[in-house]
C-alpha cells in the first residue's frame, strides 16, 4: 500500500521525536518480616516483587516427613501520588513440624495498595506427618503483573528394611526435601534434599528465591531464605522433627515518576 502525504504536512514527519526517559531512583529496600506501611512523598513508580514464606517440613512418624513446598513469588508496578500509602506484610516462615506432627503453611507476602488492591505472594504449603510422608503443595495468590509458582515438596521414601532416599521436590522456587523412611524404626534414614532455581528478575543483591532445606538422617534442615520449603525429619531418631520454611520476601524499588 502507498503511503500519501497530507497537504501541508509535506517533508514533515508525523511521529514524534523519542525522548530518552530517564527515571530518577528514590530508594531500595528489602523488607524481611514483619508489617508496615510506606508513604510516597512526591508521585513515584513502584516495582514491587514479592515471594511468600517457605512452608514447614513434616516430623518423623513410622516414615520421613514431608517436605514443605516453596513460597510462590509475584510481581507488581503500579503509581503512587504524593501522599499515597501502601501497606504490607512479609510472610512469616513456616513452622517444622515436631516428631510425629505436620510443619505450618509458610505466610504470604502482601501488598495493599490504595483503592483496596491487594497482591499476595503465597506461602508453601506445609508437609505433612510421617503417618504419610506426604509432600506439601504449593498455594497461590492474588493479583500482580507476573506471579511464579512455588515448587513442590517432596513426599517420603516407602520401603522395608533399609533406609530409603526420598523423593526430591520439583525445582521451579526455593522448596522442600523430605525424610527419609526406614524400618526397622530408628535406622538411620536420610531425607531428599531440596532444590531451587531464581525466579526470573528477582535475584539480585536485595535478595532471591533460596534453597529448600538439604537431606537429613534426622531432623530436617530449615529451608533457606527467601522462601524456601524446609526437609522432614528423617527416620535417624524417633520423634525427628521437621526443618522450618525460609522466610518471606518484600522488595520495593521506588522511582520517581
Amino acid at each position: 500500500m502507498n503511503s500519501v502525504g497530507l497537504p501541508g504536512f509535506g517533508g514533515q514527519s508525523m511521529v514524534a521525536p523519542r525522548k530518552n526517559v530517564r527515571e530518577t531512583p528514590i530508594s531500595a529496600t528489602a523488607y524481611t518480616s514483619g508489617a508496615g506501611t510506606v508513604t510516597a512523598s512526591v508521585t513515584c513508580r513502584v516495582r514491587a516483587y514479592l515471594i511468600g514464606a517457605g512452608g514447614g517440613g513434616g516430623g518423623y512418624s513410622a516414615n520421613g516427613g514431608g517436605g514443605g513446598a516453596g513460597g510462590e513469588a509475584a510481581y507488581h508496578e503500579f503509581l503512587l501520588t504524593a501522599g499515597q500509602s501502601l501497606s504490607y506484610s512479609v510472610g512469616a516462615a513456616g513452622t517444622a513440624g515436631a516428631g510425629g506432627g505436620a510443619g505450618g503453611n509458610g505466610g504470604d507476602t502482601t501488598i495493599t495498595l490504595p483503592g483496596g488492591i491487594v497482591v499476595t505472594a503465597a506461602g508453601g504449603g506445609a508437609g505433612a506427618s510421617g503417618s504419610t510422608g506426604t509432600g506439601g503443595q504449593p498455594r497461590t495468590g492474588t493479583g500482580g503483573l507476573r506471579r511464579y509458582r512455588g515448587g513442590a515438596g517432596g513426599s517420603a521414601g516407602t520401603g522395608s528394611g533399609a533406609a530409603v532416599t526420598g523423593s526430591a521436590g520439583t525445582a521451579s522456587a526455593g522448596l522442600g526435601g523430605n525424610g527419609g523412611d526406614a524400618t526397622p524404626s530408628n535406622t538411620a534414614g536420610s531425607g531428599a534434599p531440596g532444590g531451587g532455581a531464581a525466579h526470573p528478575g528477582l535475584a539480585g543483591s536485595l535478595g532471591s528465591p533460596g534453597a529448600g532445606g538439604a537431606e537429613s538422617a534426622a531432623a530436617g534442615n530449615a529451608g533457606a531464605a527467601y522462601g524456601g520449603g524446609g526437609s522432614g525429619g528423617g527416620s535417624g531418631g524417633g520423634g525427628t522433627t521437621g526443618g522450618a520454611g525460609g522466610s518471606g520476601l518484600l522488595i520495593l524499588n521506588i522511582s520517581a515518576a
